[in-house]
């Protein structure tokens, strides 16, 4: 209204952003779960992969198309429209090889390739869990995390972690607009946080304990100015010995 010239102020100016809360924590799941999901859920795997492998929305990948999916590319890749997607752009997804197999087996099934791809639309929520179940996958972890079917785009921004694909990549890929967001996704969990400290592990010496320099410490018996038999532990009073600091750390 400011910038058409209807209004001198703008009276919303001092109200914050209201800050989204999720009424429940998701998880992602690994690589194995997501093979045995996929390949134990019969016909309803197949948008289980699409969803894993793209990070596509529920929304987005309802409304997709047999000619947004190009195979014949030297490098497949699926062209998701602007008006399907939640920012409203256009956007190019690399399609991985185990679901270019996929499609072209799909694609094999059909006449023709004008209609949408998944024209029964997605599983329910019922079914995503009973197909959890069925294939010996939690569904809620003991963090009290649950998968539900966004659950699989956060599979999809902790696989490209996990598979050590860069920051930019991934910010990209998920289709955020900072970074933040993509490391949302990404589940702590998933990661592989202790073969990466392993990397870190193996660059330290087998035994720090054993680096002797030959020097120790700063005798605190020397800070005190009455001075204390050798050996003798002393408790140096902060406000006694040093102004500045005691006014740091009150007593």
């Amino acid at each position: 209204m400011q910038r058409q010239g209807r209004a001198e102020a703008n009276p919303l100016k001092a109200v914050s952003k209201l800050a989204r809360k999720d009424t429940f924590n998701r998880r992602a799941i690994s690589v194995d779960e997501l093979v045995r999901l996929v390949a134990g859920s019969g016909k309803r795997g197949f948008a289980y992969l699409m969803a894993g492998c793209t990070g596509l929305r529920r929304g987005e990948i309802k409304q997709l198309l047999w000619t947004d999916i190009h195979m014949d590319s030297p490098q497949p890749f699926i062209d998701v429209r602007a008006e399907t997607t939640k920012s409203k752009k256009a956007a190019l997804i690399p399609i991985v090889p185990a679901l270019a197999e996929t499609l072209r087996l799909q694609q094999k099934k059909r006449r023709h390739f004008s209609g949408r791809v998944f024209p029964h639309g997605l599983p329910s929520v019922t079914s995503l869990t009973k197909d959890l179940t069925a294939c010996g996958i939690a569904v809620e972890d003991g963090r009290g995390f649950r998968v539900d079917f966004h659950a699989l785009r956060h599979t999809f921004a902790s696989l490209l972690a996990t598979a050590g694909v860069s920051e930019l990549a991934r910010v990209k890929l998920a289709r955020h607009s900072e970074w933040r967001q993509t490391d949302r996704y990404a589940d702590a969990q998933s990661l592989p946080l202790f073969t990466e400290m392993e990397k870190f592990g193996a660059s330290l010496p087998s035994s720090i304990a054993s680096l002797k320099s030959g020097k120790t410490g700063q005798n605190l018996s020397k800070l005190d100015p009455a001075g204390d038999a050798e050996g003798e532990d002393k408790i140096i009073p902060i406000h006694s010995q040093s102004t500045h600091l005691g006014k740091a750390v009150p007593s």
